[in-house]
């Protein structure tokens, strides 16, 4: 059982709800806005409700799908339990009905998008529990909302096409149908079921990442496989398919945040912290972690996330490879690197090639977030790679924006990431071949402790224009300097002569705001190589060579020093060995640690 009641209370008397109480208050009044940190498409401003469930109230049809999921019943339930003033049951089963009542017959409009209808089943079958659990729900008002859903189980059967099995849409809305038919209607529970092992198994890569390369949706399919294993477990079934796939998920996730458990925004993705959705998830597969349970884990779990208890936090350095997906991130204490270069699949993907963040004790360069779906300049710009920390060649894109959700173009040639270590630095390559433009590209960063060298390389026949940014977090503090930048007075960025910008970060859907940017730009012929470093202001930092056929240098930190050695090229020459101050260079990568 759930006993969402009890839990409420609980919430209510451990955790600051005021935005949830207030919200409440405004839904009474018809006016809304969606504020829970799972909402896909927030609002930071209210809005009356209109009566008609397809009008707009901006010019942001998202509005409209966020309203007919009905994510906002928590902020109900709490004010209720606050002052048992059962206006706010009321409130929630006028709702339920006012839809019920406009949408007798069920075909596609704006407010029955399948995707949201999905959603909606789950919403109402959460608000089914709690009420049934107060007895305040009616035998018949049961009856008539059962018979709704039934029908939209029925319309999603019937509206169901081919890209659903590859798309987060397919999955979540049958997870709706599929709780359903678990909780009033076995007969559906076939079907639904079989949709979603070929959607499962489509969807989520060997390394347990969604494929549509989108943090926020990886999320979003975690939360709703929670949901159905909750109501497997509470009808009598356990460790199924969606047990092994909600720890798959479950795990890759854990790979790819922030110390401050903030997720790596990658693709149409906010920057929300996770840690809620992470211990609730644990918790569920019975498994302690290190993450903290918030007032949104006892909302969606109640008593599912009874037991669980918090690991001793583990600051050692971590280093994980996504190599299917396309993705690495270290963490180090209060220290994280990751970067990407991920295969085309979806239009959540950004033209991100090459990107990389840099957090250290707060966010430095950053991913600048998704702001909007709609199919203007703010769009375009943060979907494509001028908005990352990436470069453009001859002023092309590695994919031209053609709108909100597609591309123009052909997507280059991926090599895998690959990673060496030695003696406790990594080095991780990348590269890609643009095909349109017949230019090999190469980025390698040297990761050692909190610095990072970065070796920018590009082949390509003829004269060329190399334009690359680096975008940084709007409350950073900088400070500049004439071939460098002092990053929260604490981190050089050695650059050389750059232009200072000023672009926009969007934390989340539907906000932004002013953030800077700078941008360097080269002429070349044939080829270029371009050595940028993140440094320690703490460390001495010494340049031994800088050479197309390998770079070297010397790194002092504390009572260390470290010699770290890189070959960029191949030699037909001396069986391929190259000397560097006596040092024998044979392997690929090397460090002498003293």
């Amino acid at each position: 059982m759930f006993n969402f009641s009890k839990n409420f209370k609980y919430i209510l008397h451990n955790f600051d709800v005021s935005m949830y109480l207030e919200q409440a208050e405004n839904i009474l009044e018809n006016r809304l806005k969606f504020i829970h940190p799972w909402d896909m498409e927030r609002t930071s401003q209210y809005f009356d409700i209109p009566k008609d469930w397809n009008d707009y109230v901006n010019d942001d049809e998202e509005w409209i799908f966020m309203r007919s999921r009905m994510n906002y019943f928590d902020s109900l339930f709490l004010a209720y339990e606050k002052s048992k003033d059962k206006k706010y049951l009321n409130k929630i089963k006028e709702i339920i009905f006012d839809f019920i009542n406009t949408h007798k017959t069920l075909k596609f409009e704006l407010s029955t998008r399948t995707l949201d209808s999905g959603i909606r089943i789950i919403n109402i079958l959460k608000a089914l529990i709690y009420l049934k659990e107060l007895k305040c729900l009616s035998e018949d008002e049961e009856n008539d909302i059962v018979n709704h859903l039934d029908k939209t189980c029925i319309y999603l059967f019937n509206s169901f096409i081919e890209k659903y099995y590859h798309s987060n849409w397919g999955y979540i809305q049958m997870a709706g149908v599929y709780t359903f038919a678990l909780m009033y209607n076995k007969e559906y529970v076939k079907k639904a079921k079989e949709y979603m092992k070929i959607q499962l198994k489509t969807q989520i890569d060997d390394d347990g990442l969604h494929i549509e390369k989108s943090m926020t949706y990886h999320y979003q399919m975690l939360i709703y496989t929670a949901w159905v294993v909750m109501i497997e477990k509470n009808v009598g079934i356990n460790k199924t398919l969606f047990t092994k796939y909600l720890k798959k998920m479950l795990e890759a996730a854990e790979k790819l945040h922030y110390p401050n458990f903030r997720q790596i925004n990658f693709g149409d993705s906010d920057d929300d912290n996770v840690e809620d959705i992470l211990s609730m998830a644990n918790a569920i597969l019975k498994r302690n972690a290190r993450y903290r349970l918030k007032e949104s884990s006892y909302m969606f779990a109640g008593d599912f996330v009874c037991g669980y208890k918090i690991n001793k936090a583990n600051d050692k350095r971590r280093e994980y490879l996504l190599k299917e997906s396309g993705y690495y991130n270290l963490i180090d204490k209060n220290y994280s690197f990751s970067t990407y270069l991920t295969n085309m699949t979806s239009g959540h993907l950004h033209v991100d090639l090459f990107h990389f963040n840099y957090f250290n004790k707060v966010e430095m360069l950053v991913d600048n977030g998704r702001y909007t779906y709609l199919d203007n300049e703010y769009r375009k710009y943060l979907k494509s790679s001028y908005a990352h920390n990436t470069l453009v060649l001859d002023n092309k894109e590695f994919l031209a924006i053609k709108d909100s959700w597609e591309y123009i173009g052909k997507y280059p040639l991926i090599s895998p990431i690959y990673k060496i270590e030695d003696k406790g630095v990594t080095c991780i390559k990348m590269n890609v071949f643009d095909i349109e433009t017949n230019s090999y590209i190469e980025r390698k960063f040297i990761l050692c402790e909190d610095n990072v060298i970065i070796i920018n390389r590009i082949y390509s026949k003829g004269k060329h224009n190399l334009k690359m940014y680096y975008h940084f977090h709007p409350r950073l503090e900088i400070d500049g300097e004439k071939e460098r930048l002092l990053l929260n007075k604490e981190i050089y960025f050695n650059i050389g002569e750059y232009i200072m910008g000023e672009g926009i970060y969007s934390s989340r859907y539907n906000e932004k705001e002013k953030s800077k940017f700078v941008k360097l730009e080269y002429d070349f012929n044939d080829n270029i190589q371009i050595i940028h470093k993140i440094l320690n202001k703490n460390i001495q930092f010494e340049e031994i060579c800088c050479e197309n056929s390998i770079y070297s240098c010397k790194i002092i930190s504390g009572n260390k020093e470290y010699m770290i050695f890189c070959k960029n090229e191949d030699s037909i020459e001396k069986q391929n060995v190259l000397y560097i101050q006596n040092n024998l260079l044979y392997k690929n990568f090397k460090v002498v640690v003293k």
